[in-house]
């Protein structure tokens, strides 16, 4: 093709940073001015699109404000040893700053453009990666100042409506749009993002006092070395209290699942706050100024690659997930409410631990989506909070710490309890070691056994060890009844018919403590029984029913005068157990709901007899006294007493 020549691609505009000249940055900010302009300028139907984008992205960020400044302070950050952010606040503005890289030409594009930040091509090492979080600042401010190298810039409303109006006397089209908007009464502008501005001091001079006393403090950060700094005038109204309100909820936590920061200083009053993390391998020590001693947390991590079967079609890379536990272990187990994805979201997660997840968020960052992606990430957090409760077990004091990591406390998230969340914790913690029992361990759900009321302090460990330790907490309970460990009327259920008359008998004396004597193999020949009733001090059969009140059974027989030594020796006898402490001791009351026995009954005290006459010698004959009214009424006849003497028919025949 002799007409044609191939055309070489055009070469790649050089990528500014902070070590490019301050005029370099001057003609390079113009020239983007310009081209937004004429984008403006050629399509006017973005004009409305873009500002209405930015006010909603700045409504959705509300309330994350603070924490998106210290997510590009981690970003940024180049040496995690040495690396630390500064929180500067009074009543004219906060200013952050944060050594580590400086700010790019491609990092102000981002802030000009939504969806454009150059960080989603490495979220591996990011945080951030959408750009949309910076525009959430325009809650406190109209007027953002950024300083970082050479680099220094700020924006303005009152520019962007003068440049509106600008664009409008040389586009008849624009100015149409903006005709009809406002007899509307509905806004219409430039995003103020759109338009940077150089920052020098002809272009500072027109501003106010708080703009002004800003930037001195911004410029003193800069002095401290600080490589960028972001400083926010207050000129939105109510914009100091909801800074500080955000302050005051921010908890030194919030530095667990940072990448890069090291220390954390915070200038809000008289004396400033400095928090510093230590990172060693899987332990997490957080210090802070103003209180003795440090937080030591256990980190437990998991991580790899989502299956494709999880990702939206078309998805040609697979992207990595990341699941954190982060467990107190020197401390008071604290419920922290909410499931962080690097930094705490708005979504509910009532368990006392802190749980971080790669999880697919909202344009916000505070709720989740429902997804494929997150539903498999919510499975991968789920299996390794019931790891890391069991792997933790060691170092816990109280026995029931491990379980409750797994209890929740409270209303679950809707998004992650739709995820089938729940489903598989509850799976995934009936299988690890982290039931209480009476032997001093702990046990998977399916090796311990439940009473149908609490075991009492007096039932011995021997024979009784995989017995569920006593709890009050009803989440644990709860807990126990959802993982479904099984209780004394379960395995009893599930053993089906009973072997033997000595097992009869070991299961109809299983009412001393409700033993859970469905576990307990069939006695041979020889052997001793596993448990005798408390009832009587030689190993019978008695009509004794489980009391509805805890403690020992004893029947309304002689055997009760004696209950404290002669059953005690009576039960470690047969059952070939150590002895048992008194029961009075615990004060574990002596009381039975035996039913009554029948008269005559071998196991109860026998009656006496009933009044009768003697039956006369042989070859006597005396009159037989009359008997009782009562037993006259009933027609009795007593031929059994006397067959010589005649019967009774009616009263008073004698």
């Amino acid at each position: 093709m002799d007409g044609l020549r191939e055309r070489s691609p055009a070469p790649a505009a050089p990528i500014l940073d902070g070590r490019t000249p301050a005029d370099v940055w001057r003609a390079w900010l113009a020239d983007e001015t310009r081209s937004r302009l004429d984008e403006y300028a050629l399509k006017p139907g973005r004009l409305a699109s873009d500002f209405y984008a930015d006010r909603s992205h700045a409504r959705d960020q509300h309330g994350r404000e603070l924490l998106e400044l210290l997510q590009n302070a981690d970003d940024e950050a180049d040496d995690p040893e040495k690396s630390r952010a500064v929180i500067f606040i009074d009543d004219h503005g906060i200013c952050v700053g944060n050594t580590g890289h400086t700010f790019t030409s491609e990092g102000v594009d981002s802030l000009m453009l939504p969806n454009n930040s150059p960080k989603r091509r490495n979220r591996a090492r990011y945080i951030g990666n959408k750009g949309l979080g910076f525009r959430s600042v325009l809650s406190w401010t109209t007027s953002p100042i950024i300083s970082s190298g050479n680099l220094a810039l700020t924006f303005d409303s009152d520019h962007c409506a003068r440049k509106l109006e600008e664009l409008a006397a040389r586009s008849p089209r624009i100015a149409e749009i903006l005709e009809r908007e406002r007899a509307a009464g509905l806004p219409i502008g430039i995003p103020v993002l759109a338009l940077p501005i150089f920052l020098d001091d002809a272009t500072a001079e027109p501003r106010g006092e708080p703009f002004h006393k800003t930037l001195l403090h911004a410029r003193q950060l800069v002095a401290e070395r600080l490589t960028t700094v972001v400083a926010l005038p207050f000129d939105v109204a109510g914009a100091a209290a909801d800074v500080r309100e955000q302050l005051a909820s921010i908890r030194r936590e919030v530095l667990l699942f940072t990448k890069n920061l090291r220390t954390l200083e915070i200038r809000a009053g008289e004396k400033p706050v400095v928090w510093t993390i230590d990172r060693s391998g899987d332990e997490v020590r957080i210090s802070s100024s103003e209180e003795k001693g440090e937080q030591v947390w256990k980190i437990v991590e998991d991580r790899g690659p989502i299956p494709f079967e999880h990702l939206p079609e078309g998805t040609e890379k697979q992207p990595d997930y990341e699941v954190k536990v982060a467990i107190q272990v020197d401390g008071a187990a604290k419920t922290h409410p909410y499931l962080v994805s690097y930094f705490p979201t708005q979504a509910r997660f009532p368990f006392p631990l802190v749980a971080h997840a790669t999880v697919e968020l909202t344009n916000n960052r505070q709720n989740l989506i429902q997804s494929k992606a997150n539903a498999f990430v919510l499975g991968r957090l789920a299996d390794l909070m019931a790891r890391a409760a069991e792997e933790t077990a060691p170092l816990m004091s109280d026995p029931w710490r491990p379980l409750s990591l797994v209890t929740k406390t409270g209303a679950l998230d809707p998004e992650i309890e739709k995820q089938g969340f729940l489903a598989v914790l509850i799976a995934a913690a009936s299988s690890r070691r982290l039931v209480a029992v009476r032997a001093g361990d702990r046990r998977a759900a399916t090796a311990a056994k439940q009473l149908a009321r609490p075991a009492p302090d007096w039932l011995p460990t021997v024979r009784f060890e995989d017995v569920v330790k006593h709890t009050e907490n009803t989440d644990l309970r709860a807990m126990l009844d959802t993982m479904q460990v099984p209780t004394r009327r379960d395995r009893v259920a599930a053993r089906g018919p009973r072997l033997g008359s000595a097992r009869r008998g070991v299961d109809r004396h299983a009412h001393v403590a409700d033993v859970p004597v469905a576990a307990a193999p069939p006695r041979r020949f020889g052997e001793a029984p596993l448990a005798r009733c408390r009832c009587l001090p030689r190993p019978r059969r008695c009509g004794a029913r489980p009391s509805s009140v805890g403690g020992a059974r004893l029947p309304r027989t002689r055997a009760r005068s004696r209950a404290a030594g002669a059953l005690q020796d009576h039960y470690a006898r047969r059952a070939r157990v150590a002895p048992v402490p008194p029961l009075q001791a615990e004060g574990v009351p002596l009381r039975c709901r035996r039913r009554r026995p029948r008269r005559g009954h071998r196991n109860g005290d026998r009656p006496a007899p009933r009044r009768r006459a003697r039956d006369p010698p042989r070859g006597h004959r005396r009159p037989v006294p009359p008997l009782p009214r009562r037993q006259l009424a009933r027609g009795s006849r007593t031929e059994d007493r006397a067959p010589h003497v005649r019967s009774y028919d009616r009263p008073g025949n004698v």
